[in-house]
């Protein structure tokens, strides 16, 4: 007994945890399950409920947790939440930190466990309380876990049952039927079109597509599966857009050079900042697949991916760097000037069950704040 454990609990220890968990699970027995904290209970309530009370619950959890994390938002970005816009160009320390730790995160390069937010309360988010690691795991194993966009527009994981919240997915987590592809879902549409994802009607497209920028400090990436492709013909009007979605067809068969492609896209890029407007990035259904813009079609003397970085924010404030993508011809009095109005916006048609894992490869998600975009 010794020899296969070398720290045994002392008798007295043993007994204490026995006690405590008889003791609480009496006490708990007659408590509403979604206050229940005794990991025993928990189970013994959780195998009582139907498929439909469970997804209730779960459903419930799920809004619970985004209120809680947009009231800790709130909480630690107080001039944000205020439209306080006086620091939207600031490049501070803490945005390039904020921005490595995203990047990281929709990587899968970061695993670890976020503390529970405190500053918003609700029975539903009644954390257990656990005597042992192999109480929290029982309960990890038995618990869905939940995914959703947080508002500093990174994916995060809650388990329903451990009340654990991961920034990296976790193993155990299950999409939702029909999530790997929206042409699964032409018969029956899932419940939530958006997968989770901020949600916005397109007449005020104009107004949350500036608080992305303005607040969040991101790239906006506008989300659009509507047939007519509403958003791409609205910025065809309002800004300069340059298509890119001729790329589901390989440069080898569409007879089109990679390199003259490119430079069309740095003209755009180049015309918009000199107009002072948005630069719109039409990307439609181009995915990994097709092109790896970020590490291969990004140049620093024609296409940067600084489009992708907070808007364009860094074009913005450099010079330098502006210079490097204008020709002799695109300067005004040998500079290379930007007028203000110009941002950068990226569009998909990739279905919000799908694009995470189709782009993160493709361009720099992690700088990006997705939002789903109804149309109708």
């Amino acid at each position: 007994m010794g020899k296969d454990n070398p720290n045994p609990l002392p008798d007295s220890e043993v007994f204490n945890r026995i006690f405590h968990i008889w003791h609480s699970a009496i006490k708990e027995m007659n408590v509403p399950y979604i206050e229940c904290v005794n990991p025993a209970v928990i189970l013994y309530k959780h195998t009582l409920l139907s498929a439909e009370e469970a997804k209730d619950i779960n459903d419930q959890i799920q809004k619970e947790i985004v209120n809680r994390d947009k009231a800790e938002y709130r909480i630690h970005h107080p001039s944000k939440a205020t439209n306080d816009y006086s620091q939207s160009f600031g490049g501070t320390a803490e945005d390039t930190k904020n921005e490595k730790e995203a990047a990281a995160i929709l990587r899968g390069g970061v695993d670890d466990v976020i503390e529970a937010p405190k500053v918003y309360q609700s029975p539903y988010l009644t954390p257990p309380t656990f005597l042992h690691q192999s109480e929290r795991q029982a309960l990890r194993k038995e618990g869905k876990w939940l995914r959703y966009l947080s508002a500093n527009g990174c994916y995060m994981y809650f388990n329903t049952l451990s009340h654990e919240l991961h920034s990296n997915r976790p193993e155990e987590y299950v999409e939702e039927a029909g999530a790997d592809s929206a042409a699964s879902t032409a018969d029956a549409a899932p419940a939530d079109p958006a997968n989770g994802l901020p949600v916005i009607e397109i007449a005020d497209l104009p107004q949350e597509v500036e608080r992305i920028i303005k607040e969040l400090k991101k790239t906006p990436l506008l989300i659009d599966v509507s047939e007519g492709h509403v958003v791409r013909t609205f910025y065809t009007y309002k800004a300069q857009l340059e298509d890119v979605s001729p790329m589901t067809v390989p440069f080898g068969k569409s007879g089109v050079k990679k390199e003259e492609f490119m430079e069309r896209c740095r003209k755009t890029l180049v015309s918009a900042m000199k107009a002072g407007q948005y630069f719109v990035l039409y990307m439609g259904g181009v995915n990994i697949e097709h092109a790896d813009i970020k590490n291969k079609l990004c140049k620093k003397d024609v296409f940067p991916k600084d489009v992708f970085i907070k808007s364009g924010e860094h074009l913005i404030n450099d010079a330098d760097k502006r210079k490097l993508i204008y020709r002799d011809a695109d300067l005004e009095e040998g500079e290379a000037i930007v007028r203000e109005g110009f941002h950068t916006i990226v569009v998909s048609s990739l279905s919000p069950f799908d694009f995470q894992h189709k782009l993160e490869d493709c361009i720099p998600l992690g700088y990006m704040h997705p939002v789903f975009v109804k149309t109708d």
